[in-house]
């Protein structure tokens, strides 16, 4: 059960597994046909949910949504680096900066964004919804790029589907999006933003994914854009799909039934 990816300075690709107690942990591969897997188990927790990769000092940590593990690239000297009696639960992302501090998405009672230097751990700063002046946090993935922290928010109030805030301070810098329960690419129209990919590209990219609660269709599609504007947007199914037609291209993370 694949949950997020990340990848190191040589290419490869890191893989949460969220898939239980008998096989969570991360996978490791050279490349997308799975050259020389690499498979860190932990038995003893429910599934990692997510993982992110330090291409400064080579090292990957990881969560199992309490939690905060890491360990060297090849899955070798684990140790917890933020223990679970820091009060964190549900932890969804992970993100780290070139500074040495870790950031952190998780929700208690309402989303909170955490920040923590390494080394050893020490907590910076927090930030709830009116902390922001926004709504609603239900925080699902974070995602640093050079001083800004941006952080998926599906549920969130009007305009407030993707967040930016700065590394510095946890400041607001701006908000985007608005949700939809139909099928939508138009600009600013999100199903459910869910995770970031293609971290190291300039672009923003987006996992966007329909949540109707087990019932109805699946709706899911993927949005670049350039900033917390919107500009540049374009998706996959095709910007201005009218019907279903390419809807069921993915099955994120909320597996409803495809369309009839």
């Amino acid at each position: 059960s694949p949950h997020n990816i990340d990848f190191d300075n040589e290419g490869r690709i890191y893989i949460a597994n969220y898939a239980g107690s008998t096989e969570s942990g991360f996978i490791r591969i050279d490349n997308i046909a799975g050259l020389n897997p690499i498979y860190k188990n932990r038995d003893s927790v429910s599934g990692i949910i997510a993982l992110t990769v330090d291409r400064v000092n080579n090292l990957i940590y990881y969560t199992d949504g309490s939690t905060v593990y890491r360990n060297n690239l090849d899955g070798t000297d684990e140790i917890i680096q933020i223990a679970s009696d820091e009060g964190l639960f549900d932890i969804k992302g992970l993100s780290l900066d070139n500074n040495g501090n870790i950031y952190i998405a998780h929700n208690p009672d309402g989303g909170q964004i955490l920040k923590y230097s390494l080394n050893p751990s020490v907590f910076v700063s927090g930030k709830i919804a009116g902390d922001l002046g926004l709504s609603w946090l239900n925080t699902w993935d974070i995602m640093v790029k050079g001083t800004s922290l941006f952080i998926t928010n599906p549920g969130g109030d009007v305009g407030e589907q993707i967040i930016e805030l700065s590394t510095t301070d946890l400041s607001l810098i701006g908000n985007y999006g608005n949700t939809t329960t139909t099928v939508d690419t138009s600009l600013g129209m999100f199903y459910g933003p869910r995770r970031f990919s293609a971290q190291m590209n300039d672009e923003i990219t987006i996992i966007d994914d329909y949540d109707a609660g087990g019932m109805g269709p699946n709706f899911d599609k993927i949005i670049q854009m350039n900033n917390i504007s919107g500009n540049g947007w374009i998706t996959l199914p095709t910007t201005g799909a009218a019907d279903e037609s390419g809807q069921s291209l993915f099955l994120f993370f909320t597996l409803n039934p495809p369309p009839a």
